[in-house]
């Protein structure tokens, strides 16, 4: 009887935490991109998108002196091996799991990696700072001028989400106007600035 009433006990305190893990997994795979989506979102990028990013990205371009568009390229360099070493810790923490670990001893065997990329990240974006504040007033223009065509993707590119996860309808984008949403502002600015072009 004092066997059953523990496993009774143990049952109530165990069963609410394997809810909440079961549910996040279900919303996992609810709000999983398909491959239609996927594809959809492709291709609004490559006709919709890339042709205005790219004209906008040649001119800011034209626009340094030669010497500040040198040291951005170098940047840009570095931004793009960063990635490529990124995508390959990706692919070996993916290949660890399939060949039987769990997801957290694959992040734990990277860890060394994963915080050496960090830092690495860290530091590229501190050097990024005096750049971006010598040459604000042409990045404040050049964010400017795609404002009204960036609503316009934010709008469709939310329609697309919709028409495959229709949940998503129901949740807005938050306007934030706190640090929050300007830090994710400047990520997006710097990573158009440090864009090299290629049609990713």
């Amino acid at each position: 009887m004092k066997k059953l009433i523990l496993f009774a006990l143990f049952i109530m305190v165990m069963l609410p935490t394997f809810l909440q893990a079961q549910s996040k997994g279900d919303r996992h795979r609810k709000h999983k991109k398909s491959p239609e989506m996927r594809k959809e979102m492709r291709q609004y990028f490559e006709n919709q998108m890339y042709p205005v990013l790219s004209v906008a990205h040649k001119g800011f371009d034209a626009k340094l002196p030669a010497t500040e568009l040198a040291f951005l390229q170098g940047k840009r360099t570095e931004a793009k091996q960063l990635q490529q070493e990124k995508k390959a810790l990706h692919q070996e923490i993916r290949s660890r799991i399939k060949a039987g670990d769990s997801k957290e001893a694959a992040r734990a065997a990277a860890s060394t990696k994963i915080e050496a990329l960090r830092g690495r990240k860290k530091a590229l974006t501190a050097s990024l700072k005096p750049f971006m504040e010598k040459n604000k007033s042409l990045i404040d223009k050049t964010v400017e001028e795609l404002k009204p065509q960036h609503e316009k993707w934010q709008a469709d590119r939310k329609a697309i989400r919709v028409k495959y996860m229709p949940e998503q309808a129901e949740k807005g984008k938050t306007e934030g106007k706190g640090q929050h949403a300007a830090n994710g502002t400047q990520r997006k600015i710097a990573r158009f600035v440090l864009w090299d072009g290629e049609k990713k």
